[in-house]
């Protein structure tokens, strides 16, 4: 997936996901790893969620997309490990994670495809006995200035083009990719740009069958 224009590495963007709090449900979520452990953030953004992993004694590896943000993390947890990457087509081990976060970014991809391809992504990369953290913006309300497009997609009025699906939808490919649900799915309302949001997020397994 090609970054889309500059506004993942503007100043201003990268600063406020650097300098944003992790939700809180996520300590509750994050077990205390084993030595060794390897805890991905995939789309850390500014790194927020990063020093949370590495306190709980996780080998931490941040992966963005976008340069900038990649930098910025860098900044913030100096002993991590980082690689500029797609979600869809992450440069890791299969099941080499004992805990994957992936809060935010599902929704910035372009095209439902390419969400379906990196729910199964996530679902490689986590261990048999791990789990996932993911959280998305869903259909389940959508703001009066988005622009629909066709098959879930929406433009925002800066261009930008989002997959927003109804929830029932992401449950559904969570459950194709190999997944059960520990906690959730949720659903809430968060303040975003423009206007309200509708978050899904859920705690996942995988089964043990994939």
């Amino acid at each position: 997936m090609r970054a889309t224009g500059d506004y993942w590495n503007r100043p201003d963007v990268v600063t406020a996901f650097a300098t944003a709090s992790p939700p809180g449900y996520l300590a509750d979520i994050v077990p205390q790893g084993d030595p060794g452990a390897v805890a991905l953030d995939v789309g850390c953004g500014g790194g927020r969620n990063l020093p949370l992993l590495a306190e709980r004694g996780y080998r931490v590896v941040g992966l963005d997309l976008h340069a900038e943000m990649v930098l910025r993390a860098q900044g913030v947890a100096p002993g991590a490990a980082f690689c500029q990457a797609d979600v869809a087509a992450l440069p890791v081990a299969t099941a080499r994670a004992a805990v994957v976060v992936c809060h935010g970014v599902l929704h910035n991809l372009p095209r439902p495809e390419q969400v379906s391809a990196a729910i199964g992504e996530l679902g490689r990369a986590v261990a048999t006995a791990g789990v996932v953290s993911l959280n998305l913006f869903s259909a389940a309300h959508l703001d009066h200035r988005l622009t629909p497009l066709a098959d879930d997609r929406h433009r925002l009025p800066n261009g930008q083009v989002m997959t927003l699906m109804p929830p029932e939808r992401i449950a559904a490919l969570c459950r194709t990719a190999g997944f059960q649900f520990v906690d959730g799915p949720f659903e809430y309302l968060h303040d975003a740009d423009p206007g309200q949001r509708s978050v899904w997020r859920a705690v996942l397994r995988p089964t043990g069958t994939r």
